[in-house]
């Protein structure tokens, strides 16, 4: 990943970072895919924890397919911060349907719902993973491999 840079959103400072700069920088575990497809790139970014608006810090992975027709978007946070983040509201709506893989339990909404989306909390980290074009299955695969994102040296 080239050209690390930093912007403002809203009141936030969001640096664009390797997985490995985010791991590093993040307070809590990051959490990466263990297998992903050659062809796809990844876009990472930290966004710092602000008192106001009261927010977590957060990373925000970005996997899309070098044709562009498959992406995924994958948000972390501290488990402990879910409470500050709208996400909470999101998943105590009660239309999940909760699927057990490799000993993890992962809440997925089909993508009947408008798009697929899966959430978790592993490691200590809580993670929602949303897609336009995955199905809700294809996400709880991919949150059932999630794993330690390196911190040192490179992917």
């Amino acid at each position: 990943m080239l050209g690390r840079h930093t912007t403002r959103t809203g009141l936030r400072q969001r640096h664009h970072l390797t997985l490995t700069e985010a791991q590093q920088r993040a307070p809590f575990t990051v959490l990466m895919p263990d297998r992903v497809p050659t062809d796809w790139q990844v876009s990472c970014d930290h966004f710092e924890a602000s008192e106001r608006p009261p927010s977590p810090a957060q990373i925000a992975l970005s996997y899309r397919s070098g044709d562009g027709h498959e992406s995924v978007s994958i948000d972390q946070m501290a488990s402990a911060d879910r409470a500050l983040h709208h996400y909470e509201n999101m998943v105590s709506e009660g239309d999940w349907q909760e699927i057990t893989r490799n000993e993890r339990s992962i809440k997925v909404r089909p993508a009947e719902w408008g798009q697929a989306q899966a959430h978790l909390e592993h490691d200590g980290a809580f993670v929602f993973l949303v897609s336009d074009n995955l199905t809700g299955d294809q996400l709880a695969t991919l949150a059932a491999g999630l794993r330690a994102a390196p911190s040192v040296g490179s992917i």
